[in-house]
């Protein structure tokens, strides 16, 4: 649906910072999106040559902001600012080759902030899930 140099005019991550590669489908509740720069030696989050599954807090994350991105459900800059329940089944993300899908589902959402639900899976095997909440409009 869209690549990544449409979601790089979307989110404000650039370069090889930008995670996600495609947007596979979205609506207003929830967003699929698919990636293979887990296995990117360039991929700016690896430490000591590999990738930690906990680095897939920032593709969910990505994820929500595209979803909102495309949704419009917010116009002013967001913070991510709480993680809940981060399951990570996996020690690192690079140990497998395949394709990581990246789901986002908004549960709950009002003009201050918004609570996701994520998972990161590979070859249908959810590897990370947790849930993520976002707020807008915060002065930093």
């Amino acid at each position: 649906m869209l690549d990544a140099d449409e979601i790089r005019r979307l989110i404000p991550h650039d370069g090889s910072m930008s995670l996600i590669e495609r947007v596979v489908s979205f609506d207003d509740e929830a967003i699929v999106c698919e990636s293979s720069t887990h296995l990117a030696v360039s991929n700016p989050l690896r430490s000591d040559g590999q990738l930690s599954a906990i680095n897939a807090i920032e593709y969910g994350a990505q994820a929500m902001a595209l979803h909102g991105a495309l949704t419009g459900a917010n116009d002013t800059q967001s913070y991510l600012v709480s993680l809940r329940h981060i399951d990570l089944q996996v020690d690192y993300l690079d140990e497998t080759d395949a394709m990581l899908t990246v789901h986002a589902n908004l549960q709950v959402k009002d003009d201050k902030a918004a609570l996701y639900s994520f998972q990161v899976s590979h070859s249908g095997d959810v590897i990370v899930s947790g849930k993520l909440t976002i707020a807008y409009g915060i002065e930093v």
